[in-house]
């Protein structure tokens, strides 16, 4: 059974990236800096649905995974705020819970791929901050 319907993961997707979803390919430079609190939300849509909503769904209905997890990567590129959310999530007890299923329990490759790149992206955003102790 699917727990999501496809037209509500892409309005979801144009919600949270405000139509701008992808990095230019011409070289021109990347411009879209969205607003911290508008960031912020993103982050926590993206990542409630790449831990809560993509493990439980067949294949054609992931095919916007890639870009789901393209975009909370640039989130975390663009913002430390949101890269320390994704981490203080994910080390929440639930944000625990979360990863266990995604990446221990679920069967499919991509998500677990997905959520790997999107961990990996937080705590290189987080740059210096954990070493020095500023969380």
């Amino acid at each position: 059974a699917q727990v999501a319907c496809p037209d509500v993961v892409e309005f979801a997707m144009d919600v949270a990236t405000m139509g701008n979803p992808a990095e230019p390919t011409d070289g021109t430079p990347d411009t879209w800096a969205p607003e911290p609190a508008v960031a912020a939300a993103a982050a926590q849509l993206g990542c409630r649905l790449l831990l809560g909503v993509f493990p439980h769904l067949d294949d054609d209905a992931r095919a916007p995974l890639a870009q789901w997890a393209f975009v909370l990567e640039r989130l975390c590129r663009q913002s430390r705020e949101v890269a320390r959310w994704v981490l203080g999530s994910l080390a929440s007890p639930a944000g625990r819970a979360a990863l266990r299923g995604s990446l221990l329990s679920c069967p499919h490759e991509d998500v677990r791929a997905a959520v790997g790149r999107v961990l990996s992206s937080a705590v290189r955003g987080c740059g210096g901050a954990a070493a020095s102790g500023n969380w």
